[in-house]
This record gives structure tokens, sequence and C-alpha cells, in this order.
């Protein structure tokens, strides 16, 4: 029998919007400027995480927006508070990247904030490995860069944030945004179970979902 994710259904649309404006200074120090780019995202997350299967692409038109703050750093806690147990993959731009937004997660679970709320359950088991962070409730997080070996990962949600590269001249970079399309397709959406979900963020619209 094909395994498939155990989810239970996401809270009410609008739990997420009110779970980054609580949690934000939390984690940075810097206010909160909620704008029209962070609302729409949290929307369209939220619209998808109702509809299981469905790959979902996000495209931001801008860059400093706090998108990686709420993709990579805030969402897999929200994402806890009502699924204790899923099994999350994070990828990054690079490896470095994902595991420092890893360890901001980190920060805000063991928070005395997130933990009068949502309990100990859900805090992380200590460890200094960034790239793997599992709870006392069974889920984990594996933080990975873009186009890692992750053969025999079995996730319930797959998030990326921004993983197309930059460094790269003309026709290179359209290589390397096929190469990075090819992973993402080929690779991390099979590592997501039947029922799963995929979430992309990209400050360009070029990317296939």
């Amino acid at each position: 029998m094909k395994e498939k994710t155990m989810l239970p259904e996401p809270p009410a649309k609008g739990s997420l919007q009110l779970f980054v404006r609580e949690a934000w200074p939390q984690v940075v120090v810097a206010p909160l400027e909620w704008g029209n780019v962070l609302e729409s995202m949290s929307e369209q997350i939220e619209q998808a995480l109702h509809e299981p299967g469905t790959p979902c692409l996000i495209a931001c038109p801008t860059a400093r927006c706090g998108k990686t703050m709420l993709m990579s750093v805030l969402l897999p806690a929200w994402i806890w508070t009502w699924a204790p147990a899923a099994r999350l993959m994070t990828v990054g731009v690079s490896e470095r990247a994902a595991h420092a937004d890893a360890r901001l997660t980190r920060e805000l679970l063991r928070s005395v904030w997130y933990r009068r709320r949502w309990g100990e359950g859900i805090v992380p088991f200590a460890t200094s490995n960034l790239a793997f962070t599992e709870n006392r409730a069974g889920g984990y997080r594996r933080a990975v860069g873009v186009r890692s070996a992750i053969s025999g990962l079995r996730v319930d949600v797959a998030i990326a944030d921004c993983i197309y590269p930059f460094a790269y001249p003309g026709a290179e970079r359209g290589e390397a945004r096929d190469r990075v399309d090819t992973w993402w397709q080929q690779e991390a959406l099979k590592r997501v179970v039947p029922g799963g979900h995929m979430l992309r963020v990209e400050e360009s619209i070029l990317a296939t979902a």
C-alpha cells in the first residue's frame, strides 16, 4: 500500500497571517512591515494547503519583503502548531541558507511565547545538526540546499524558497534555472507522499511548479 500523508485539515484561513504577526517579533528585532506581498503570499499558502497534492508556485514581485522569514522560518513553525507530527523538507538556494533559516525556526520553537501556546511537545530535541530538526511529537524538518541528494526522504510538506541561482551570466543563468526546475520536479516533488503539499516561491515567474 502506498504511503499517504496523515496531516489533519489545516485551520481556518487567516490563521497563518495571525501567526506571522504574533511570531515575527519573537525572531526579528526590526518591526514587521506588513504589506500586500506578505498578505498575498499567506493567502496563497493557505489556499494551497486546502488543495493537497497540487504543486503551488508563488510569484513574489520584489526582494526584501519578508518572504524568506515567512516561507523558511515561520511557516514550518506554524504548520507544527496544527500538525506537530508533520514531516517537512525546506529547500534553500544553498545549504548554508537552508541551515540558517532552520536555526531561526528552532529559536522560535524554543521561545517562551511558542511553548506557552503549543506546549512542550513541539520543542525540538537538542542537536547541533541544523540539517535535521526533530520534535517530540514525531515531526521532523530536513533543511537542504537546492539539488542536494535527498533519495529515500519521505515528507508531508516540501517548501522551497527562491531556489533559482542568480550568479550566472546570460544563457548560463537559463541553463542553471533549468537544472533547478528539473531537480525540483524529478527529485524534490517525488519526496512528497500522496496527499502532501508542495510550496515554492520565486522572485521570477519563469519557474514551473
